[in-house]
């Protein structure tokens, strides 16, 4: 998918892909979709509780899965754009 960062549409499709093939566990991706849901009925992306959200999931599970520079720098410029 083409991320365009200022989009929220494009942000939130983006981020559910991105939780939908990572996320393991049921309930953290469950929690995960009703933020992106509620972003999506708000026309903005609520960053900061989703990123809350899955940095404590990869705490809890120790999937500590992204270490690529491009996707470090992806969490970055999302914080950047919608905090």
């Amino acid at each position: 998918m083409n991320l365009e960062i200022e989009s929220y549409e494009s942000v939130l499709g983006f981020l559910e892909e991105y939780f939908s093939s990572r996320v393991s566990s049921e309930y953290y991706l469950q929690e995960l979709l009703i933020l992106i849901e509620g972003s999506r009925e708000k026309r903005t992306v609520t960053i900061r509780p989703i990123h809350e959200l899955f940095t404590k999931y990869r705490n809890e599970y120790r999937d500590f899965s992204i270490t690529s520079p491009k996707e470090i720098r992806m969490w970055t410029d999302l914080l950047d754009v919608w905090q």
